[in-house]
């Protein structure tokens, strides 16, 4: 059990520790409240779009679009919780260094898929296919891609 203290605290910045945002913002419960649900609001609205990239890709044969689309959940699901998710945590619970954590994860799965940036024309490719699959996909309106990596 020591163990698990110690490592809470180290997360948190060790003793004494970093400041937790709730005192940050002077415990104004309303714009705590506030802030707190928003947060959450748009950490739960990244998370549904991360399930549609992964219900989506799921159906896939194992081509490049559905690396595509799993790297873009992955990053979906990470700027939920380093945007999002952290901020009601680190109101009671400071972990900085747990956050930094997640962000470094986040920078993987985002330079990943950056350097990889032809990726993004095999999944609308992948998706126009599909159109004849579920003709509803061809109401969506998606951009056309006027730039390619060479």
């Amino acid at each position: 059990m020591d163990a698990i203290t110690h490592l809470m605290q180290w997360f948190a910045g060790g003793d004494p520790g970093y400041m937790r945002l709730y005192g940050c913002m002077r415990q104004d419960v309303l714009w705590i409240t506030i802030t707190i649900l928003l947060d959450l609001t748009i950490a739960a609205g990244y998370a549904m779009i991360a399930m549609h990239w992964w219900k989506n890709a799921r159906s896939l044969p194992p081509i490049p679009a559905k690396s595509a689309m799993g790297n873009m959940r992955n990053i979906f699901v990470f700027c939920g919780i380093c945007g999002y998710a952290f901020i009601p945590i680190k109101m009671f619970w400071p972990a900085w260094r747990f956050y930094d954590i997640a962000m470094g994860f986040l920078v993987y799965f985002t330079w990943k898929y950056a350097l990889s940036a032809k990726t993004l024309n095999v999944v609308y490719s992948a998706l126009s296919r599909s159109d004849a699959r579920c003709p509803s996909w061809g109401l969506l309106q998606r951009p056309r891609i006027l730039w390619s990596p060479a």
